[in-house]
């Protein structure tokens, strides 16, 4: 995966402030003299963002020609790709963009925090244009969250990609050799109890490794390694603005006050002290992989999908298992790591510009070759449906950001989301109520500041057990938070929840 850079929150903030004192031709004002009614023109031209990594791909004009085909041919619309360097859009690129008045009519967000361009006014709300141009998209919001994390005062400005796997089930991953001489007897769910038997078998068996990987770099701002055991929603924020015990529990809380949290802390230092955990593990920044592949640890937590084979097999190196602690449940995480489309608030031809989006979010054939170029040339089909096999140096590798990974053809060797759509349904069906609202924490940017100044404090210390005098520690950070106005923060998300739910988001 790559690496996620995130602008932080008061340089996004003084961006904002120098474009639209630039005069960027966005912000409230533009959205309300935006002219929304539906007007007949020739195959208008949108300007879409296209983020590459590296490289802008060989073959990136072929394939805006061929997509210009079609789109044209269908929706009376051309389509020019804009190409944007995407560590350059994660740190605030489309800022500087905007306020140099480029003209763009479609943008993609990765791994950005949406919701200061929100704040900023330089995206157009979407609830109309959906309703005119988007009859696919309304279609799939039906069944699937693609609105969530940018819905602000019941307006959509912005739409995630539809993914093919939703959902979570927090899990052990543990290399499969390691299980069968350790093993549990096998269970649909594994308990603390099961965990600490596990760890103990195989540190009895294997006396140099420290099984469970846990370091430093487990511990990202506004982050609790806590969730890796525990059902909880920051409902898209941070565990400082207080969390859902529970998918359908509608009162947040202050997470550390909760019994559940003070039983990991104790469980964490318990397994410290028996040698489950790295010794200088509050400090240890090892690359997670290396760890696993050299054998000094051997197993992990993960939140994601139970038995990722792929992804599981990238980092152990070899055949793994997962044994999962927690029910199936779907959650809005970090927004940060989604992916979203939007219009821009200055777009001339915000009408074509959502039909296009549209078309690319449930036409297969538009879609695809966004996502693996020309067929014949980048791809060739399989005898499996729906499966493809890309041609190696063919100048387009193929691109990640695309809108709906649910009409993409399946890249050989790659995950196939339909074997995993029970267990989606499954996951969907226990969504946290909360899905589909975000807290505006506009009003207490400062107090977060110092709140998540005290959690680094304390945190890396608590939650990987290195702490000797934990108790006391635990005692003072809770303090600490509660001095800061972690109760203001959350009584007012508290308020605009309630205030949510009382008419959610149709």
């Amino acid at each position: 995966m790559l690496k996620k850079y995130q602008i932080g929150r008061g340089i996004a903030l003084l961006l904002i402030t120098v474009v639209l004192a630039l005069g960027t031709g966005g912000g409230q004002a533009a959205v309300a003299a935006t002219d929304l009614s539906p007007k007949k023109t020739d195959a208008e031209e949108i300007i879409m963002t296209y983020l590459y990594n590296g490289e802008i791909p060989r073959d990136l004009w072929e394939v805006e020609s061929a997509l210009n085909a079609l789109t044209t041919e269908k929706i009376g619309v051309r389509v020019k790709l804009k190409p944007v360097d995407l560590d350059y859009q994660m740190n605030g690129g489309y800022y500087m963009l905007l306020g140099k008045r480029e003209p763009m009519d479609i943008l993609c967000f990765a791994y950005e925090d949406i919701g200061p361009v929100i704040q900023s006014g330089q995206l157009l709300p979407l609830n109309r244009l959906i309703e005119i141009d988007a009859p696919g998209i309304a279609q799939l919001a039906e069944d699937y969250p693609i609105y969530s994390g940018a819905v602000r005062n019941r307006e959509i400005y912005g739409i995630t990609q539809a993914y093919g796997i939703y959902g979570y089930q927090n899990s052990v991953v543990i290399k499969k050799n390691i299980l069968d001489v350790c093993g549990l007897p096998e269970k649909e769910l594994y308990d603390m109890a099961d965990l600490t038997e596990l760890l103990a078998s195989i540190k009895e068996h294997y006396p140099s490794c420290y099984p469970l990987a846990v370091t430093s770099q487990d511990l990202p701002a506004d982050y609790s390694l806590s969730k890796d055991f525990m059902v909880y929603s920051t409902m898209g924020g941070s565990v400082l603005s207080g969390v859902l015990m529970g998918t359908d529990s509608q009162k947040i809380v202050n997470l550390f006050e909760t019994e559940e949290y003070y039983q990991f802390l104790k469980q964490m230092r318990a397994w410290y002290e028996a040698g489950y955990l790295l010794p200088d593990a509050a400090v240890n920044d090892s690359d997670m992989t290396e760890l696993l592949k050299s054998d000094t640890c051997v197993c992990i937590m993960s939140e994601f999908w139970t038995g990722n084979p792929g992804t599981s097999r990238n980092i152990f190196g070899e055949e793994t298992a997962a044994l999962p602690v927690t029910e199936g449940y779907f959650d809005i995480r970090n927004h940060v790591d989604s992916v979203y489309w939007a219009v821009a608030a200055a777009s001339r031809h915000p009408h074509e510009a959502m039909r296009l989006l549209d078309l690319l979010y449930s036409d297969p054939e538009a879609m695809n070759l966004l996502a693996h170029g020309v067929e014949g040339k980048h791809y060739v089909s399989l005898e499996q449906e729906a499966h493809i096999r890309k041609i190696i140096d063919s100048g387009y590798e193929g691109y990640r950001f695309v809108p709906n990974e649910r009409i993409r053809l399946v890249l050989e060797g790659t995950e196939d989301w339909r074997d995993w759509e029970d267990w989606t349904r499954k996951n969907l069906e226990n969504s946290f109520v909360s899905v589909g609202y975000t807290f505006d924490d506009s009003g207490v940017v400062e107090k977060l500041v110092e709140l998540r100044e005290i959690a680094n404090r304390y945190l890396p210390l608590l939650e990987t057990g290195c702490c000797q005098d934990w108790e006391e520690m635990y005692q003072e950070m809770c303090a600490h938070l509660k001095e800061a106005g972690m109760e203001d923060v959350i009584a007012r998300n508290q308020a605009q929840l309630d205030a949510y739910l009382r008419e959610p988001l149709q």
